[in-house]
């Protein structure tokens, strides 16, 4: 469905839709899918997945984006007109990548 911000609400449609009963939603029943606790309030269980995740993330903010030794090596070769890549190694990375997209 496709939310128009031009429609004003007095154009929206006032007829229900068709499997729609009268009188509205009804609540969800308690599910282990919504737990409830004690007082009535919703709750939240995280899985063991998101430590792992968290701790992945965190271990990742560390990684610098720009790994400054190879690029100073790289740098380096192009300035003296040393740097030759295989031009097979390169084809085939790029076949690569793409087939994973």
């Amino acid at each position: 469905m496709k939310i128009d911000p031009s429609i004003q609400a007095t154009e929206l449609q006032s007829t229900q839709v068709g499997n729609a009963k009268p009188g509205g939603a009804k609540p969800a029943e308690t599910t282990a899918a919504s737990p409830k606790s004690e007082t009535g309030q919703d709750t939240v269980q995280l899985s063991e997945q998101h430590v792992t995740v968290a701790h992945l993330s965190s271990q990742l903010s560390s990684v610098p984006e720009l790994r400054a030794d190879r690029v100073t090596t790289f740098q380096s070769k192009l300035q003296r007109g040393t740097y030759a890549p295989d031009s097979g190694k390169v084809a085939e990375a790029i076949l690569a990548q793409q087939a994973r997209l």
